[in-house]
């Protein structure tokens, strides 16, 4: 039976969730009447002026193709409510229309905020250690899909296991990498890299090796890639 004090954390963090939901529903409101408008103008980026071997130097999790001419890169931090709503509508929808046709790679990167999301580490381990038996990506999904449950616990360990048990992972093994701490230094070396690069927050976007200034919309984005893909400044 949960303690008074966990049910406590519950309540607060639920009410959290619904607040930053309310908000992020009100800014993608406001970004599709923007669009609807025709005031979508891309918006000026931050061109970080290093090559692809540059940005290339610290190795992220992709999907895609490795010659795409479009390589968007994301930090990311699994705790973070704006990246939860971003990996459920605009992420599908690049990786279907771009990943999957040959233009975009895109590039997992993490970055958690762990003076803000205590869960945020924990969760990357466990999406690498998904990663180890090649299913990054679904777990990835489910991470997000969950994350209201799991960040509302002080030990996320069960849900992870279980996350990992309905995608058929190997238990034991599963279990193993989740208590050791084989993937941490990776995880602070991409913290490390993002910092470099100036990020600050999550999500952040790079595309090409330009910095977003904020998320944007899926048609801004898809104006971006093809801009990249035709090569225009």
């Amino acid at each position: 039976m949960p303690s008074t004090a966990q049910s406590s954390l519950r309540t607060r963090l639920r009410i959290f969730y619904i607040v930053l939901g309310l908000t992020a529903l009100g800014g993608a409101a406001a970004l599709a009447r923007q669009i609807e408008r025709g005031a979508a103008r891309l918006p000026p980026l931050v061109d970080l002026g290093l090559s692809p071997e540059e940005l290339g130097r610290v190795d992220g999790i992709s999907i895609g193709e490795p010659g795409a001419p479009v390589v968007i890169r994301e930090f990311a931090d699994f705790q973070c409510p704006a990246c939860s709503l971003y990996a459920r509508s605009l992420t599908p929808a690049i990786a279907e229309r771009y990943v999957r046709t040959g233009m975009v790679r895109y590039v997992h990167y993490d970055f958690p905020l762990t003076a803000i999301h205590p869960q945020a580490l924990p969760a990357a381990v466990a999406a690498r250690c998904a990663h180890e038996q090649g299913r990054f990506w679904d777990y990835h999904d489910l991470l997000y899909k969950e994350q209201e449950k799991w960040s509302a616990t002080n030990v996320p360990d069960g849900h992870f296991v279980e996350y990992a048990r309905s995608l058929g992972l190997h238990q034991d093994s599963f279990r193993i990498c989740l208590s050791s701490d084989r993937f941490r230094e990776a995880i602070e070396e991409h913290v490390r890299f993002g910092k470099t690069l100036g990020v600050r927050g999550t999500p952040t976007l790079l595309v090409n090796g330009k910095r977003l200034p904020e998320t944007l919309g899926i048609r801004i984005i898809e104006s971006l890639i093809q801009r990249e893909v035709e090569g225009r400044d």
